[in-house]
């Protein structure tokens, strides 16, 4: 697990280091591509009711590949039960699983995905 975990923080910090490239077209809830092949999506969950357990999964545009994902907005008192790639509904998806406290937790998943069409365009 530590070698998969290490392998997803330097992609992200990769991707993370390289000039921005131009906006992708047509994408509303893209972030600007790196360097035109790769981009971010995020999404806010819905926070789920106190003491109960709430999932919420993100995937890439159909063809493209998922590199990394991750969760961010979770208060101290929330127990996260899930947070890697989900092979249920999607093998380009990642998933978090999280137990609400006292109070709920909207929680942002977020995802790194390759751009396929980047390639088929040289």
């Amino acid at each position: 697990m530590l070698a998969g975990g290490v392998a997803a923080v330097l992609v992200v910090i990769f991707a993370a280091s390289m000039p921005r490239g131009p906006v992708h077209p047509g994408a509303a809830n893209r972030l600007e591509p790196t360097r035109g092949f790769t981009y971010q999506r995020q999404v806010l969950s819905n926070p789920g009711l106190a003491k109960t357990e709430t999932f919420a999964s993100l995937g890439c545009y159909p063809g493209d590949l998922l590199l990394s994902g991750g969760y961010s907005g979770v208060d101290e008192g929330t127990l996260i039960t899930a947070n890697g790639p989900d092979s249920v509904s999607s093998e380009e998806a990642w998933l978090v699983g999280w137990r609400n406290d006292d109070s709920s937790d909207a929680v942002d998943v977020r995802v790194l995905c390759l751009d396929q069409s980047f390639f088929s365009r040289r």
